[in-house]
């Protein structure tokens, strides 16, 4: 994420955020470090482990798990949210040693 919609997002903590597109994720804590230390990569962009808490009960948010018909099934775990799916920011913290600086972020949604 490019660092302006990044501080962005930081004061809109609280508020809601939106992706406009199909979104994939992965239960895998691992999995998902991965793929956002690429973004460390280009020196404008923050690096953003997303960690979503998902209540499936609730039929507004339409997602599934892609583990059977994924190319890398269970290495992945991956879970495709549906375009325009919204998120509460909540928490928004730096993932090494608390550094307000930092250019890897932990941000959870609800």
């Amino acid at each position: 994420m490019l660092y302006t919609a990044f501080h962005r997002m930081k004061k809109n903590q609280g508020g809601l955020i939106s992706f406009n597109n199909f979104l994939s994720t992965s239960t895998s804590k691992e999995v998902a470090l991965c793929f956002a230390q690429n973004a460390l990569k280009k020196s404008e962009k923050v690096a953003i482990l997303f960690e979503m808490t998902i209540d499936p009960s609730i039929s507004s948010v339409p997602f599934t798990s892609l583990d059977k018909l994924s190319y890398f099934q269970e290495k992945e775990k991956e879970i495709l949210f549906s375009m325009h799916t919204v998120f509460r920011i909540g928490e928004i913290k730096p993932l090494d040693d608390n550094n307000d600086n930092s250019r890897f972020w932990h941000v959870y949604l609800t």
